[in-house]
């Protein structure tokens, strides 16, 4: 009887403490409790979301480049060059020289004394002009 007792009393003597830190817990936070409080919010980083593929920009096209010299081929309606057969002539010199012809040359007109050639043609006789004044 008396172990009984015994355990009535610390059970009656603990409680008053449990309840004091109940309310102690209620009470305002003191400055330091407020100054150096556990971080409440959540923070998250932010991500970008995954792509399947890279928008890579497309390279554009060099646009073919419009002779502003006066012995320069003059330009046609359907986009071609005109040229003179002296420049024809150098021309295939220079296919034979590189031995590079191209699918194109096919794309060579012949209308009243002039030559019409097609862009492409035009920039790979630049190509083997520039190519031929480095290798010199």
């Amino acid at each position: 009887m008396t172990f009984v007792v015994l355990v009535l009393a610390i059970v009656l003597t603990a409680m008053p403490m449990f309840g004091e830190t109940q309310q102690r817990k209620k009470k305002a936070p003191t400055f330091w409790e407020r100054l150096f409080k556990p971080q409440t919010t959540k923070t998250s980083i932010r991500r970008p979301k995954p792509h399947k593929h890279a928008d890579k920009p497309r390279p554009q096209p060099t646009p073919t480049p419009v002779p502003t010299d006066s012995l320069a081929p003059s330009r046609a309606k359907d986009g071609s060059f005109i040229v003179d057969a002296q420049w024809m002539a150098y021309y295939w010199e220079q296919e034979l020289a590189w031995d590079y012809p191209i699918p194109e040359d096919q794309d060579i007109k012949f209308v009243e004394g002039k030559y019409h050639v097609p862009p492409v043609v035009y920039r790979h006789y630049e190509d083997m002009v520039n190519a031929s004044a480095s290798r010199d």
